[in-house]
């Protein structure tokens, strides 16, 4: 969706036909959804990685916010491989702080994810270095 484009859709609720608005919203905007996220115990987005697509029903000051997702750019500690030889010489632990000290420091992410099995040594270094599991499950789309 274009960010200039506001597509305009009637959908028919009970008490009759509404016309709906879907728009990305300023990132000053986002302000007026944080104490929802507070109540809901979620993590605000990050203005500088993110942006919240709303639909509204009405118009101007009158419009009503009836739901709004999330589109987050989060960086990603991707995989690990190491040379078998030096698995269990503390190399991995080293990589490990040494990307997150890249992300935090150099690059200034606040958040980042990483993905391993449950219960795996990758699961293990996550937690070490102080990533909690996550309580969602994560969805993945393979464009082409």
């Amino acid at each position: 969706m274009d960010t200039q484009e506001v597509p305009v859709v009637k959908h028919s609720f009970p008490n009759g036909a509404e016309e709906v608005r879907y728009e990305v919203i300023a990132q000053e905007e986002m302000a007026i959804l944080f104490p929802l996220f507070d109540r809901l115990g979620w993590p605000r987005p990050d203005p500088e990685f993110a942006k919240v697509v709303v639909v509204k029903a009405g118009t101007g000051d009158d419009a009503l916010i009836l739901g709004f997702q999330v589109v987050e750019f989060i960086c990603h500690a991707g995989l690990m491989w190491l040379n078998p030889h030096v698995r269990g010489t503390g190399v991995a632990e080293g990589l490990a702080a040494q990307v997150m000290h890249y992300i935090e420091h150099d690059c200034k992410i606040k958040r980042y994810i990483s993905v391993a099995k449950p219960g795996s040594f990758g699961a293990r270094l996550a937690e070490k270095y102080g990533m909690v599991r996550s309580t969602m499950d994560l969805f993945v789309k393979q464009l082409k």
